[in-house]
């Protein structure tokens, strides 16, 4: 997160970055611990659960709407929000246990130059 602050402080990106860690990655676990009933495995990612994988996406777009109305930038559309929403929760459920808090934000980095 030191990198983030120091590249890209106060932009769109990291708006995003911060909403889908902060909020969508922060909120899985509790979701998928209490509600999760529909577990699946990725190759590489640890046991996960269609309820908090939805609530990664869902937290996701809270997190970013949060963040860009507090910094008062521009707010993303609708189309935006649910591909960013989608790809986090992707890059969660794919990566290693411990390793969700680099891969959604380079993820995220490296898809945002090209949607």
């Amino acid at each position: 997160m030191i990198w983030l602050g120091l590249t890209k402080f106060m932009t769109r990106e990291s708006c995003i970055i911060m909403g889908a860690v902060g909020f969508g990655d922060g909120i899985a676990p509790l979701v998928g611990q209490r509600f999760g009933k529909h577990r699946f495995r990725f190759p590489f990612g640890g046991v996960k659960s269609f309820e908090g994988s939805l609530s990664v996406g869902l937290g996701s777009i809270f997190g970013m709407w949060l963040f860009l109305n507090g910094l008062s930038l521009p707010l993303l559309n609708v189309e935006q929000s649910l591909k960013y929403a989608f790809i986090s929760a992707i890059l969660e459920a794919c990566s290693p246990q411990a390793f969700d808090n680099l891969v959604i934000p380079l993820g995220i980095c490296y898809i945002y130059g090209s949607l």
